[in-house]
C-alpha cells in the first residue's frame, strides 16, 4: 500500500492505480543481482512507471503523462518522453533478431537502425534508433518479458534537441532503474 498520494491524473479511466508510483522505498522494487549494461550508471530517482512485468523510474524533474492504459504508461519533460509498454507477443518470433526485424519493418520505427543489443537487469534487449521528425530522435529498447517471458516489452525514449546533449545520461539512468517484475530471468 502506497502511503504517498497518487499523482494528478493517476485515476485515468482504464489505467491501473498500480501503474505509477512515486514511493522510492517500495521494498518490492529492488534491483536483481544480475549483470547488465547499465550497472555502472546511477539509476533515475524520479517517479516510477509500472506495468505488470516491468518498472522504471523517470529522471528527476520529469512528470507523469495523462496518457496511460493497462498496457502503456509514460512520463515526460516538455516534448520529450519516456514510455514503457507490455503486450502479449504476436508470435512472430522468439529471438532478438526476430524482434528487431519486426520492429524495424513496422510502425514508427520503420527506417530505423539497430544498434548493439544491451542487457537490462539481466534481460537481453535490442536497441533501435530512428529520427522521428526534423528535431526528435527516438530510442527503443525491446525484449521479451512478462510473467512467462513471452510478452513484448518496450521502453521508448523520445528526446527533443534541447536534451540531446544529455541523451546518454537520460537513457542510462532510466535503463539502470529497470526492474523486471513477476518473473525469473531465463539465461
Amino acid at each position: 500500500v502506497d502511503d504517498e498520494p497518487s499523482p494528478a491524473g493517476a485515476s485515468t479511466p482504464g489505467a491501473s492505480d498500480s501503474a505509477i508510483t512515486d514511493n522510492p522505498s517500495d521494498p518490492s522494487e529492488s534491483p536483481t543481482e544480475t549483470a547488465g549494461d547499465f550497472d555502472d550508471v546511477e539509476p533515475a530517482t524520479g517517479p516510477a512507471l509500472r506495468l505488470p512485468g516491468i518498472s522504471l523510474r523517470l529522471p528527476a524533474g520529469w512528470e507523469y503523462s495523462r496518457t496511460r492504459t493497462e498496457f502503456f504508461v509514460s512520463g515526460g519533460y516538455g516534448a520529450s518522453s519516456i514510455s514503457i509498454s507490455q503486450l502479449p507477443s504476436l508470435g512472430l518470433g522468439t529471438s532478438l533478431d526476430d524482434l528487431a526485424e519486426t520492429t524495424l519493418d513496422v510502425g514508427s520505427m520503420a527506417g530505423g537502425r539497430r544498434l548493439d543489443d544491451v542487457v537490462v537487469d539481466g534481460v537481453p534487449m535490442i536497441h533501435v534508433v530512428v529520427r522521428e521528425d526534423s528535431e526528435r530522435v527516438r530510442h527503443v529498447f525491446a525484449g521479451y518479458g512478462g510473467s512467462d517471458g513471452n510478452d513484448d516489452v518496450t521502453v521508448t525514449v523520445s528526446l527533443t534537441p534541447n536534451l540531446r546533449a544529455q541523451t546518454e545520461e537520460i537513457i542510462g539512468s532510466a535503463m539502470a532503474s529497470v526492474i523486471w517484475r513477476g518473473r525469473s530471468v531465463a539465461e
